[in-house]
Order: C-alpha cells, then structure tokens, then sequence
C-alpha cells in the first residue's frame, strides 16, 4: 500500500471519528484550528493583518465566535482586486507543493485561488467519504460531469 492510502486512509478515519464529537467539540476543534490559521495568516499576510486592523480585531480575537463574527466576509472583488497581495508568503512545509486554480471565469472576472497538497488530501477524503457514505459500488463506472471550458468558441 503506497504512503499516499495510509495517509488518506488516516485521514478518513478522522472524519468518521469526528461524525459523533458534539457540537460545542467540533467548534472548540474549529477555533482551535482558526488560531493556528489567523497566527501563520498575520505572520505571512499583511494583506490579512490589514484586514483585521481595519475590522478593529486582534488575531486573538477573530480566533474567537464572536471575533469571528465581526470579520467582514470578503467579497469577490476585494477576492480579484487584492490579487498576489491576498496570499501568504510562505506555505507551512508539510502541506505540501502549492499549486494554483482559478474559476471559470463566467461572470468575465475568474477567481484565482492556491492550494496545498494538505488541501487535496482533505478534498479527496472528504470526496472518498462521500462515496463510502453512499454506499456506491467501485466496481461499477461513475460518470461526473465537471465542465473545464477554458474558451468558449462558436461552432459552424
């Protein structure tokens, strides 16, 4: 077995483990995990310790519910405007290679995000859950339409 399915397969066994934690366990866990994020984020963003300032928050703060709460979500401009300035100078060594994607671009502006190998381990097991939690066959063919149109050209 390859180190990647021991480690995915780690990974779903915390999801599982976790379907039975409480409400008030799964935000203690999530706030835990937000502080870590808000900690590297002020470290390596100054675009996101702009952001706090001008929310009148501390990192401590937005670590919290009510903090949280005040943070004004970030819109798709703001998202497109802040451009190369919105991510972190650096990436924590264990998530991985970076890689970047982007939306569609339907509404004529894409949205460019980065993601971590830590990222694509997450989305696979939460996809793999996914399928285990509805009991699909593997043995059978799955067909999922995920449109990748990179230009639209009309057809004669």
């Amino acid at each position: 077995m390859s180190a990647l399915s021991d480690v995915l397969r780690k990974r779903i066994e915390q999801l599982e483990m976790a379907q039975g934690f409480s409400l008030d366990a799964i935000l203690k866990l999530q706030f835990q995990q937000l502080a870590l994020l808000v900690k590297h984020c002020v470290t390596y963003s100054p675009y996101f310790v702009n952001r706090l300032q001008e929310a009148g928050l501390t990192s401590d703060e937005v670590a919290t519910p009510e903090g949280f709460n005040k943070l004004p979500l970030l819109s798709r401009r703001q998202l497109q405007e802040a451009g190369d300035s919105l991510f972190c100078k650096e990436v924590p060594e264990n998530h991985g290679s970076l890689s970047t994607i982007q939306t569609s671009g339907s509404t004529g502006e894409p949205v460019v995000v980065r993601k971590t190998g830590l990222n694509q381990l997450n989305w696979f097991a939460t996809n793999l859950q996914d399928h285990l939690w509805h009991k699909r066959d593997f043995s059978k063919r799955l067909c999922a339409i995920r449109p990748h149109i990179k230009t639209c050209t009309k057809q004669e």
